[in-house]
């Protein structure tokens, strides 16, 4: 019978030992105790469920979510030894599926980690707002990496969320606190230039998919509001598929 995959990266040894001790019987367990070691273990050993530290030393919890290619586990649990917004908002949209608290509780952990178990034995499709299905929708849309690419990638999961909310007033400051950067001018010419680079390079028919067939580029709320829509309509559909398979296996 297959064991997931879990990988256990906090700064505590002791801490890492404990939990260990806890799940042997339910995973296949790598512990780790710095960033460095965490990039290696999730290139070498692909978990299917990360719990990270993310005060981790020498590299912490951000830059190794922020790692450009890095091996994405299908469920992540960030420990955060301190409340603050800015940081939630930063992980959630890093794509962190839960967070918790240092000193955690052990029995909500576990009851965190059954869940995402049993989600991931029924194959229960991703969130619209996920990190893995916004990258791949913005590679499709020829996005290359970079700073300006990130702040369409931070503000798509918000808008998901909460399609009616303002584009300037609401959306861009957010982003600006997040990716810390000057104003929210700032984000709002980043996102321009991104979407007339994508546009340059775009392959016409997968841009046709979401654009129709309108000749010229868009501006920034059209793009984003067409592919906030184009997020939420895959995800339905593919939850609407996984239910019925689960209806005709019943």
């Amino acid at each position: 019978m297959y064991r997931q995959k879990l990988l256990i990266a906090d700064r505590s040894e002791d801490y890492c030992c404990l939990l260990a001790g806890i799940l042997k019987g339910k995973y296949e367990i790598r512990c780790c105790c710095t960033g460095p070691e965490t990039v290696e273990l999730l290139e070498s050993f692909q978990p299917d469920v990360l719990i990270l530290d993310v005060c981790m030393p020498m590299l912490d919890g951000i830059r190794i979510l922020r790692t450009e290619g890095m091996f994405r586990p299908a469920a992540i649990i960030a420990l955060i030894s301190s409340n603050g917004d800015a940081l939630m908002k930063q992980l959630t949209f890093l794509g962190v599926d839960h967070i918790m608290l240092k000193p955690c509780n052990i029995p909500s952990l576990l009851n965190r980690l059954e869940e995402f178990r049993q989600m991931q034995q029924l194959r229960i499709p991703s969130h619209a707002a996920s990190y893995g299905r916004v990258s791949k929708m913005l590679t499709q849309l020829s996005f290359p990496p970079g700073r300006n690419t990130e702040y369409i990638r931070t503000a798509l999961p918000y808008l998901v969320c909460d399609p009616m909310q303002g584009i300037t007033k609401e959306l861009y400051p957010v982003v600006a606190e997040i990716q810390g950067c000057g104003s929210w001018y700032q984000v709002e010419r980043g996102i321009r230039s991104a979407i007339r680079n994508a546009y340059q390079r775009r392959d016409p028919q997968v841009w046709q998919r979401y654009f129709g067939e309108e000749e010229s580029c868009p501006s920034n709320k059209a793009f984003l509001l067409r592919i906030a829509q184009a997020l939420i309509r895959e995800a339905d559909e593919e939850m609407a598929v996984w239910r019925a398979e689960q209806k005709r296996l019943q």
